[in-house]
């Protein structure tokens, strides 16, 4: 006891051990977990009917796998990637993918994952600054052109630097 600091006689003050983290929810029975991944399977099929968005599918499919090895953590973090993919809820005016969107919620929620976990709203993109007046043309330079059966004479003015070889004339 006098290695910890602590005479004999006195009273050793009792440990508590650290509190445990909280447990994750369980995982879904296996009749959930296929339910969900009927309900993602759904997804790809819908993205993948077009090439253009066909590969937004792809962290649905790792999500798929994931669950069916009941890795709850692997398979949220691909459903939270495959969300960033989608256009955003408060912006989507069109509805693109918005069924989509709320499976993918909705197997998150059922994961046990948090609401503000998933993806946050993105906000509007502010208005871009008023463009300045655009700045007056010059002046346009002195043109005539003389033109005969068998051809055409342009006359123009160009700055007295100007050399033969930086004009090309087709």
């Amino acid at each position: 006891l006098s290695v910890l600091g602590v005479a004999e006689n006195e009273e050793t003050p009792e440990l508590k051990p650290a509190p445990a983290p909280a447990p994750a929810p369980p995982l879904p029975a296996v009749a959930d977990v296929v339910d969900l991944v009927a309900r993602l399977r759904e997804c790809t099929a819908e993205f993948r009917m077009d090439k253009f968005y066909a590969d937004m599918a792809r962290p649905i499919d790792r999500a798929i796998a994931a669950l069916e090895r009941a890795d709850r953590p692997l398979a949220a973090r691909e459903l939270r990637a495959a969300l960033k993919s989608l256009p955003p809820a408060n912006l989507n005016a069109v509805g693109l993918f918005a069924a989509q969107r709320q499976q993918i919620e909705s197997v998150l929620s059922v994961l046990g994952v948090a609401k503000e976990e998933q993806t946050p709203a993105l906000k509007p993109a502010p208005a871009p600054a008023p463009r300045s007046p655009p700045l007056p043309l010059p002046p346009l330079a002195e043109l005539s052109f003389e033109q005969t059966d068998a051809e055409v004479t342009v006359t123009l003015a160009v700055p007295s630097a100007t050399k033969a070889k930086d004009v090309d004339v087709r």
